[in-house]
């Protein structure tokens, strides 16, 4: 069942320390928000709700709720994405959205109805796409990584550790975030709550090799444009913003750029070629890096709590977008002036 039942948000003021030239606007839900992701075309902000309610917002207006009977209040919202938009594939107006309880539903907005239904056995946490193939993977507190044909919606590979406990070659606790490599099609990274990046071939059934040391607890783990490189976004004091060279797993550079370096961070991602954007908890900020500089070319600071995640809008592929966060109750929205 799906209503629009005018559930509305509040704008509201907040003492922020804000750096750079930003124009910020914030809304209160009445519930907590878990996820925010921006449609296709950017026409609704979807947000994922603690009650199990997917609700597509127009500013702070409620256009479309999102809920059936397979969902009660105690099951939450972990992920919402879409299909990458490219020449290649048609939008569908559907979005993925993976839920505490273990379920996966594929929500068509305009529609206003679920298109399908997937059951996994465990916590499931998040959902990737691949960037040129019809699949997606899920991950969870299973330890292990689902992968599923979209069209078929057929699971086709687990990917997980051995059984071997002195090996190396998986997750050892929860997988918290997943990406597909940018070129290599069979190619995925993943980091999760054991404080291992896991680096895998599709073909094989494990790990292939992996990087210690680092503690990830959302979306925070992205390839760079080039594909050569990526970001980890170490929930830790030590070391937690990293660039990597994909390749040799090595350290390419530990990014401090102002006061709270050594703050745990619980999201990030590259918002254009040159540009890193990352959010942490208390004094719960978030700020944009330049890479060429590592240098912060913006800082907020001050949120009612740390941001869960970051969702961008329009991209013309040079300036920095607009982007909005959820953080407790609170959708915030940033604008350059």
């Amino acid at each position: 069942m799906t209503t629009t039942a005018g559930y509305k948000a509040a704008y509201v003021q907040e003492q922020l320390n804000v750096q750079g030239p930003w124009k910020v606007k914030i809304f209160e839900c009445p519930d907590e928000v878990t996820f925010v992701h921006y449609t296709e075309l950017h026409e609704y902000l979807m947000a994922g709700f603690a009650d199990g309610m997917v609700r597509a917002f127009k500013d702070n207006k409620c256009m479309i709720e999102l809920k059936d009977k397979d969902i009660n209040n105690q099951i939450k919202v972990t992920c919402i994405r879409h299909r990458p938009v490219s020449k290649n594939y048609p939008i569908t107006n559907i979005m993925i959205t993976t839920y505490s309880s273990g379920l996966i539903k594929g929500w068509n907005y305009n529609f206003q109805e679920c298109a399908f239904t997937l059951q996994e056995q465990r916590k499931t946490c998040g959902v990737y796409y691949h960037p040129k193939l019809a699949k997606f993977i899920t991950v969870g507190d299973n330890k292990k990584i689902y992968m599923y044909d979209e069209d078929s919606k057929r699971q086709e590979r687990v990917l997980s550790a051995s059984d071997d406990m002195n090996a190396t070659d998986g997750h050892r606790d929860t997988v918290t975030t997943a990406c597909f490599h940018p070129r290599q099609v069979n190619e995925i990274i993943s980091g999760g709550m054991d404080g291992t990046i896991q680096f895998w071939d599709t073909r094989q059934p494990h790990a292939i090799r992996n990087i210690q040391g680092i503690t990830i607890v959302g979306d925070g783990l992205y390839f760079s444009p080039n594909a050569t490189e990526f970001i980890t976004c170490g929930y830790q004091k030590d070391k937690p913003l990293r660039l990597w060279d994909y390749r040799n797993g090595k350290e390419i550079k530990i990014i401090e750029t102002d006061k709270y370096k050594n703050i745990p961070l619980t999201c990030g991602k590259y918002i254009t070629k040159t540009h890193v954007i990352c959010g942490g908890g208390e004094p719960n900020f978030i700020r944009i890096v330049d890479m060429t500089k590592y240098e912060n070319v913006a800082l907020t600071a001050g949120m009612f709590k740390a941001p869960t995640n970051i969702t961008l809008g329009p991209l013309d592929g040079t300036n920095i977008p607009k982007y909005v966060f959820a953080a407790g109750r609170r959708i915030y929205e940033m604008k350059p002036k």
